[in-house]
């Protein structure tokens, strides 16, 4: 069984960055989210940076800035953890999980019930990257 250690307890400064994820989210989808996208083929990148105070999403489309949001955090909530098969998690309750493997190979998982502040509707997001720093 795997502990979670509050952030807090880690003595972790403010602009400490966590963890970094970002999506492919298809254009309609972002445009409802309120990013600001054009008719272009690309779809828009959704950016998620988490620091031990926030969590920042930036939007991005075809290398632009599109839109941004941010979410004030309590360090308290916050919880990491690792297992014996080499996969950490980032747990802020009701905001976002996000499990990786610390090596880099593997699989990435990531549920963010925030992705629903930003507008956007619930499904599946093509992952593009997972990080836990």
């Amino acid at each position: 069984m795997t502990t979670l250690a509050p952030q807090h307890d880690l003595g972790l400064a403010a602009e400490t960055t966590l963890a970094r994820v970002r999506w492919a989210v298809a254009k309609a989808e972002a445009a409802r989210a309120g990013a600001r996208v054009a008719q272009a083929d690309a779809d828009a990148r959704l950016n998620i940076t988490i620091t031990p105070d926030a969590l920042r999403a930036a939007w991005t489309h075809s290398g632009q800035p599109a839109g941004a949001f941010e979410l004030a955090l309590d360090a308290a909530t916050i919880a990491r953890a690792a297992d014996a098969d080499g996969y950490v998690s980032l747990d802020v309750p009701g905001v976002i999980l996000i499990t990786v493997n610390a090596e880099g190979s593997g699989s990435s998982y990531v549920r963010a019930p925030m992705l629903s502040r930003l507008g956007l509707p619930g499904g599946s997001y093509r992952l593009e990257s997972a990080m836990i720093e």
